[in-house]
């Protein structure tokens, strides 16, 4: 129970200050003397010193930095006794808003690079397979088409009994249309030999690299299977010599 000489220690509690009538100082005598001998603190000088002194919160008591509607430290409530502030259904406080907002930016950034290192990791093993698939598709049209002049040669040489001396002689009788480039674009390389009597011939592809490995035909014999999409595809008489490893040369 407070009583006057409570003062010694602080001012009255609101519920006495408001009884009275009195502000929250307690500058009136008769609720708190001034009397300097029994008086201790800021209330020794009278209630001009404690007007000057630090505030008391006016819910609990306590000393605050400033009366006003900032929430005391002490008790969460307004320090100048107005009611505590009601957030509304569904409010978020700004800290609280500023904080999930930092934590979407901070998802979203991670999420970024974890997606760019999947998408890394899957283009470092898809590009190189897509690459190689590309070439071999390149390869087998090129064999394809060289299946297709070598049966019409064949052909030629049953009713002539020689091969063609070029390949547009295999039009319109044996071919509908000749193959006019590989599957790298490059236009392919023909030869027959003897001169004149064309008894043997040759049929080339540059490969990948567009450029063939020799200048003469009889190089190539032991050519064989390859893995290197840069060398040479070569039928020699109706028969592949050197060809892409795993094709099918029959």
């Amino acid at each position: 129970m407070w009583d006057r000489h409570s003062c010694l220690s602080g001012p009255p509690p609101r519920s006495i200050l408001q009884t009275s009538g009195r502000s929250v100082h307690g500058t009136d005598k008769s609720v708190c003397p001034t009397s300097k001998v029994n008086a201790v603190g800021p209330w020794a000088q009278g209630p001009e010193r404690y007007n000057n002194a630090m505030p008391y919160c006016a819910n609990c008591g306590s000393f605050a930095s400033e009366v006003s509607y900032a929430a005391c430290p002490s008790c969460g409530n307004p320090s100048n006794g107005a009611p505590r502030p009601v957030m509304p259904v569904g409010a978020v406080p700004r800290s609280s808003s500023g904080s999930k907002a930092l934590l979407w930016v901070i998802g979203i950034v991670v999420g970024l690079f974890v997606l760019l290192a999947v998408a890394g990791i899957v283009a470092a093993i898809a590009i190189p397979n897509f690459i190689t698939a590309t070439e071999r598709a390149k390869q087998k049209r090129t064999m394809a088409d060289m299946r297709s002049i070598m049966t019409a040669a064949e052909t030629y040489k049953l009713d002539t009994k020689h091969y063609p001396a070029q390949l547009a002689l295999l039009t319109p009788t044996y071919l509908r249309a000749v193959p006019a480039s590989d599957g790298w674009m490059q236009p392919f390389e023909y030869v027959c030999w003897p001169e004149g009597e064309c008894a043997s011939y040759a049929l080339l592809s540059g490969g990948k690299d567009r450029q063939f490995e020799h200048t003469e035909v009889d190089e190539y014999a032991n050519g064989g299977a390859t893995t290197n999409f840069d060398r040479d595809i070569v039928c020699i008489d109706g028969k592949f010599v050197q060809y892409p490893q795993g094709s099918s040369v029959e």
